[in-house]
C-alpha cells in the first residue's frame, strides 16, 4: 500500500496575504481560502483521550512526565472516562447500603487530571464506561435504572458543587452504546432512558446551567448516522443533549482516498443536523489485533495517516477531534499488558517510554489549529492532496495544514481571500520520513 509521502503544516503568525511553498521546479496550482470555503466558524479544538489510569499507583515522576507531554500537545479538549466502582460500593454488612467514597486512589488520580485541565483552561468531557456489576441495576434495567442516574450524577455533584471544578463541561452517559447488543434487547431505548434520567438528576442537583450531556458516543459512521437520525426525530430527547459526538476507527483506504471526508461531510451537512458534531475517539482500524492493540502506533505512517484523518474531519465541518489515546498505561488489554494505542507508555519498556512519531504530528495539529479559529477547506476534487486553514478571530494568526499523497513533490500557492493583519513571521513545519525528529524539543 502506498502511504503519504509528506505532510506540510504551516503555522503563520500575523502573515502577509499570500505565501508560496516551493518543493520542485514543476508548476503547481493555487489553493484559495475564502468565505465560501468556510466549514466551521468557531472550532472547538483538537483534544486527547486522557482516562483515569486503571493502575493508579503512579509516582510523582510519572505525573511530571505526563503533564509535560500534555503541555506540548496543547489540547483544547480532554475526554476522560472512569469506572463507577472506583467511587461507590455496597456495604454488605449494612443491608447492602451504597457507600460513596470520593477519596479513593483512582479518584485522586482523576483530580490530578482535572487540576491540570482547570489550570490550563481545558474543556473536560467526563463519563463512565458503564454501570458497575452487583448493584442490582441489572434487574432494574441496567444503565436505564434510576439508580445508575443517581450514582452518576453524584460524581458530578462532588466535582462541580463541592470541589468547584469549572473545567468539567460535558457528561458522557456510557461508552459506545450502539455496541451494547449483548446487554440489551434494545440498546437505543436503554441509552435514551439513561439520558432522560441523568438529565433529570442534573436538574434536581442544580447542575444544568454548567453541565450538559454529550452523545450519543456511538462508534462507526453507519451506526452513528442511524442514532443521530433517530435523535433528530425526537425533539424532546435531542434537547437533552448539547452536542453530538461520535467515534471513528477508520480503515486506511478511506483515509488515503479522501472517502472519509466525503462520508463525514454527507453525515454532517446533508442530514440537517441541529447541533454541532464532534469526533471523539479518533483512531485507525488497520493494524488492530484481536487483543485490541494497535500495532502501528510506533510507525511513521500512523502519524501521517492520523494527520490526514484530522484534516478530513475538519474538512467535513466537525467541531472538534479527540485522539484515542494519550498513554498506553491508562488501560490493560485482554492479555494483562498495557493497552497499546497511545503516543507513549509511561510504565512500559525504555523503548515504549519514548515519544512516538504520531505524538509529534498531533502536537503540530494542536498548535496550528487552535480553539475558536475559523476553519476553511480546500476542495475534495484531488484524491492526492488536501488542505485546511484556520484563522484566529482577530486575524493575527493563521495556519495551513496540507497533505500530499503523490510520489512526487508538489508546488502549491496558498492564498487567503480576506486580508490578514500585516506581519512578517512565517513558520513552516514538515513531517516526513526523511526529516523526522523524535527528540524532546
Amino acid at each position: 500500500m502506498k502511504f503519504i509521502k509528506k505532510i506540510v503544516a504551516l503555522l503563520l503568525m500575523a502573515v502577509p496575504i499570500m505565501i508560496l511553498l516551493s518543493s520542485c521546479n514543476a508548476s503547481g496550482d493555487t489553493v484559495v481560502f475564502k468565505k465560501k470555503n468556510i466549514v466551521n466558524r468557531s472550532f472547538d479544538g483538537v483534544g486527547i483521550e486522557w482516562d483515569v489510569y486503571e493502575n493508579p499507583y503512579l509516582i510523582n515522576e510519572h505525573w511530571d512526565t505526563i503533564t509535560n507531554r500534555v503541555d506540548n500537545l496543547s489540547p483544547a479538549i480532554v475526554r476522560c472516562m472512569l469506572n463507577m466502582e472506583w467511587y461507590m460500593y455496597l456495604d454488605i454488612q449494612n443491608d447492602n447500603e451504597i457507600i460513596y467514597n470520593f477519596n479513593g486512589v483512582h479518584l485522586k488520580n482523576l483530580y490530578k487530571i482535572l487540576d491540570y485541565c482547570e489550570q490550563k483552561g481545558i474543556t473536560v468531557a467526563l463519563g463512565v464506561w458503564g454501570y458497575p456489576g452487583g448493584f442490582f441495576m441489572e434487574e432494574q434495567g441496567g444503565i436505564a435504572a434510576p439508580l445508575f442516574a443517581q450514582s452518576f450524577a453524584k460524581l458530578f455533584q462532588e466535582l462541580i458543587t463541592n470541589k468547584k471544578y469549572t473545567c468539567v463541561r460535558y457528561a458522557v452517559v456510557g461508552n459506545e452504546p450502539n455496541l451494547w447488543y449483548n446487554l440489551y434487547d434494545d440498546a437505543y431505548t436503554s441509552w435514551t432512558r439513561a439520558v432522560t434520567n441523568v438529565h433529570a438528576e442534573f436538574a434536581q442537583l442544580g447542575l444544568s446551567d454548567v453541565l450538559t450531556i454529550a452523545g450519543p458516543d456511538t462508534t462507526g459512521i453507519e451506526g452513528s448516522v442511524e442514532w443521530v437520525t433517530n435523535l433528530e426525530k425526537d425533539k424532546t430527547l435531542r434537547d437533552k443533549l448539547s452536542i453530538y459526538e461520535v467515534h471513528g476507527y477508520i480503515p486506511d483506504y478511506y483515509i488515503l482516498t479522501g472517502s472519509f471526508a466525503k462520508e463525514l461531510r454527507e453525515f454532517a451537512n446533508t442530514k440537517q443536523i441541529s447541533k454541532t458534531i464532534h469526533m471523539w475517539e479518533a483512531g485507525l482500524f488497520d493494524g488492530k489485533t484481536a487483543a485490541n492493540n494497535q500495532m502501528r502506533i510506533r510507525t511513521y505512517e500512523y502519524g501521517l495517516l492520523m494527520t490526514d484523518y484530522t484534516i478530513q474531519t475538519l474538512m467535513a465541518g466537525f467541531s472538534s477531534i479527540v485522539y484515542w489515546q494519550l498513554d498506553d498505561a491508562m488501560h490493560f488489554n485482554a492479555t494483562g499488558g498495557t493497552f497499546l494505542w497511545g503516543m507513549f507508555n509511561t510504565i512500559g519498556t525504555a523503548d515504549d517510554y519514548q515519544l512516538r512519531p504520531w505524538y509529534h504530528a498531533m502536537s503540530l495539529m494542536g498548535r496550528c489549529i487552535e480553539k475558536d479559529m475559523t476553519i476553511m477547506s480546500s476542495s475534495l476534487d484531488d484524491e492526492n492532496f488536501r488542505a485546511v486553514s484556520g484563522v484566529s478571530p482577530d486575524k493575527k494568526k493563521a495556519s495551513i495544514v496540507a497533505v500530499n499523497h503523490k510520489e512526487e513533490e508538489l508546488t502549491k500557492t496558498f492564498r487567503f481571500g480576506n486580508r490578514l493583519k500585516t506581519g512578517k513571521d512565517i513558520y513552516i513545519y514538515l513531517f516526513n520520513e526523511d526529516d523526522l525528529q523524535l527528540d524532546s524539543n
